[in-house]
C-alpha cells in the first residue's frame, strides 16, 4: 500500500514538472491564438486526474463591484477580444471555506483601446505585473495543479492550492498576454488610421449613392439588438448590431449611433468615436447631430494614447 502511495506521489511530481516546463514562443497572430487556447481554455482529466491550468483572474476596481472574476474561457470577434468570465468567492463554514461560483457572463476588450502593463514590486521585494484597460485589471497567479488521484469513488490523495495562503503572482504569463494582445492588435492594420478608414467608408457610401432599405434579415437582428441594448445585454447587443452592418452597413445608421453608446458606456472611447463619426456620415443633417459631434469630443477626451 505504502509502495503504491509513493509511486501515485511520484507521477504526481512528474506530471507536474511537465506541465510547468511547458513554454511556446509567441511571433505569429497564430502562435497568439494558440497561446489562448493553451492558457484560458484548457482543462485536463487523464485516467482519474483531474488538473487545472494556473489562475487568469479580473478584477474590477470600481465602487460598488469590487471582486475577483475567473477566466474561463475566450473568442475573437473582429476588434474585440471577449473574456468569458465567472465571479468566484469564498463562503466560510464552520471555520472552513469553500469555493462559490456565480455568474458567467462576458468582458469585452477592445484591442483599439489602452491596454496598459504595469510592473510593481510588493512588500516582500517580489515583483509583479497585471494588465489594466478601464476599470479592469488582469493577473495571473501561479499556483500548483489541484491533482485528485481516485481509486473507486474515494479520493486517495488531493492537493488544493485555492486554500493555500500565499499565491504568486507569474509576471512572466502576464507579459507573454500582453504580447498576444499586441500581436492581436497589429493584425487590425495599424497603419490604416481611423481617419483613413472613415474616409474610404465616405468615399463608398458616396459612390452607393444613398441609404439602402432595409430587408427582412436585417430587420430581425435590429429587433434582437434593440431588445438585448433595452435589457442592458450589452455584449450581445454590440454583437447583433454588428450582424446589422454585415447584411448592410448602409441601412441603417442608428446602429452605429446606439453601438457608439453602448462602446462609451464600457469605457472603449476609440471605438465610440469611430462608430459615432459613422453615423454622422451616414446622417449629417441628423436631429441629433449636434449631440453626436458633443459625444465625440467628450470621448476624445477619454483616449489614451
Amino acid at each position: 500500500m505504502i509502495k503504491k502511495r509513493l509511486k501515485q506521489i511520484l507521477v504526481a511530481i512528474v506530471l507536474t514538472f511537465s506541465f510547468h516546463a511547458y513554454s511556446q514562443e509567441v511571433k505569429t497572430k497564430l502562435d497568439a491564438i494558440n497561446y489562448l487556447n493553451s492558457e484560458l481554455t484548457k482543462r485536463h482529466s487523464v485516467a482519474g486526474w483531474t488538473h487545472t491550468n494556473s489562475d487568469w483572474f479580473i478584477s474590477i476596481e470600481s465602487t460598488g463591484e469590487n471582486g475577483f472574476y475567473d477566466i474561463k474561457g475566450y473568442s475573437l470577434e473582429n476588434e474585440y477580444l471577449i473574456l468569458k468570465i465567472r465571479r468566484e468567492s469564498i463562503v466560510w463554514e464552520n471555520g472552513r471555506g469553500r469555493r462559490e461560483h456565480g455568474k458567467t457572463y462576458e468582458l469585452l476588450i477592445n484591442l483599439n483601446d489602452s491596454i496598459i502593463l504595469t510592473k510593481k514590486v510588493d512588500s516582500k521585494g517580489k515583483a509583479f505585473s497585471f494588465l489594466s484597460f478601464g476599470s479592469y485589471k488582469v493577473e495571473h497567479r501561479h499556483e500548483d495543479l489541484i491533482i485528485d488521484i481516485r481509486y473507486t469513488d474515494k479520493v486517495m490523495y488531493r492537493r488544493d492550492p485555492f486554500y493555500k495562503k500565499n499565491k504568486n503572482f507569474d509576471s512572466d504569463k502576464i507579459e507573454e498576454l500582453y504580447k498576444v494582445i499586441n500581436i492581436l492588435k497589429s493584425n487590425l492594420n495599424p497603419d490604416e488610421k481611423a481617419d483613413l478608414k472613415l474616409s474610404k467608408f465616405k468615399n463608398e457610401f458616396e459612390k452607393n449613392g444613398a441609404l439602402k432599405e432595409i430587408n427582412e434579415e436585417q430587420r430581425k437582428y435590429i429587433v434582437q439588438a434593440n431588445a438585448s441594448n433595452e435589457a442592458k445585454e450589452y455584449t450581445n447587443a454590440l454583437l447583433l448590431y454588428r450582424k446589422v452592418l454585415d447584411v448592410n452597413k448602409f441601412a441603417y445608421p442608428e446602429a452605429y449611433f446606439n453601438m457608439a453608446l453602448i462602446l462609451s458606456h464600457l469605457e472603449f472611447y476609440y471605438q465610440a468615436t469611430y462608430a459615432m463619426k459613422a453615423y454622422l456620415i451616414l446622417v449629417p443633417q441628423a436631429e441629433d447631430a449636434r449631440k453626436a459631434q458633443d459625444k465625440i469630443y467628450e470621448w476624445e477626451l477619454n483616449i489614451k494614447p
